[in-house]
């Protein structure tokens, strides 16, 4: 590809205010490819300028060879709109290719287009709808984190004060023992064991993501078993046997790996997306940072 050709992409992408990772986005590529074309160290294939070109609402000949006035049709509408399909295809009919991706139409009047852009609905009832595989993520996980990090806060708050109540007031523990009938034996003080409440830390918040996120496995189970094991050593002098509470760790995620598995691998396979993008975090990193070239 020559610096021609390279220099009319960045000038069709910033005509259509798109900025390098937005349109990786909008192609399924990595910013860097995109990057690389811009600076003529490589060049896209045939299906990526296909894609281009349908994006810009430009003929494939047009952006290559070039035009006095390149004004790409680019869909202003907002995301809850879908942009109608260019060619009009018969009712009950699916339709692959062309580079117009999978389109499927019904009777009834409802339709869904999957292409580079994402996924276009429209129901029977005429409600249209876009979504992008950011969109789907993003709805599966962000709505997760508000609460997540505002339980994380209030428990950090309140572990410190009790930290600190239970420590400066030397306010006790009873321990008991068990051999001689649960009476009162060495009570320990303040701060002794009131560094317990920041072992506990992440229990409510876990339970709270894994409620959010529909997986089980998400609840921190081997902080709840640690915290277990702490108390009850402290309290009633049993930190044997209770060691063997550790045991319940393997066996929590093995029983409930499997069906967490399958919860995601079902809610992906009806969102259209790839099961492990429901499991990760997202991170901008993962994507790339901006290029000097990039706006």
């Amino acid at each position: 590809m020559n610096l021609e050709i390279a220099n009319r992409l960045v000038e069709y992408r910033k005509r259509a205010g798109y900025s390098q990772e937005e349109l990786a986005d909008k192609l399924g590529i990595s910013r860097q490819a995109v990057s690389k074309w811009e600076r003529v160290e490589a060049s896209p294939d045939t299906d990526n300028l296909i894609a281009l070109a349908n994006l810009y609402g430009v003929s494939l000949d047009e952006l290559i060879n070039g035009k006095k006035d390149p004004d790409p049709k680019v869909n202003d509408q907002p995301k809850s709109e879908t942009v109608e399909p260019e060619q009009e295809v018969a009712k009950d009919e699916i339709h692959i290719g062309g580079g117009k991706g999978v389109q499927i139409n019904s009777e009834d009047g409802s339709y869904v287009h999957i292409d580079n852009d994402g996924i276009h609905t429209c129901s029977k009832n005429g409600e249209k709808h876009h979504f992008t595989e950011k969109d789907l993520e993003n709805k599966l996980k962000d709505h997760c984190r508000p609460p997540v990090a505002i339980a994380y806060s209030i428990c950090s708050v309140i572990s410190v004060v009790l930290f600190i109540v239970f420590g400066l007031l030397n306010l006790r523990m009873p321990t008991f023992n068990f051999t001689d009938g649960f009476y009162l034996t060495a009570p320990m003080t303040g701060f002794r064991w009131s560094w317990i409440f920041f072992v506990a830390i992440p229990i409510i918040p876990s339970f709270i993501h894994a409620i959010l996120k529909g997986k089980i496995t998400v609840f921190n189970f081997a902080v709840f078993v640690t915290t277990i094991f702490l108390y009850c050593g402290m309290t009633a002098n049993t930190w044997h046997p209770m060691w063997v509470v550790f045991l319940l760790v393997p066996v929590f995620y093995t029983c409930f790996g499997p069906i967490d598995h399958y919860s995601t691998r079902r809610k992906a396979e009806k969102l259209g997306v790839d099961p492990r993008e429901l499991d990760k975090d997202y991170d901008p990193s993962d994507y790339g940072g901006k290029d000097e070239d990039d706006d």
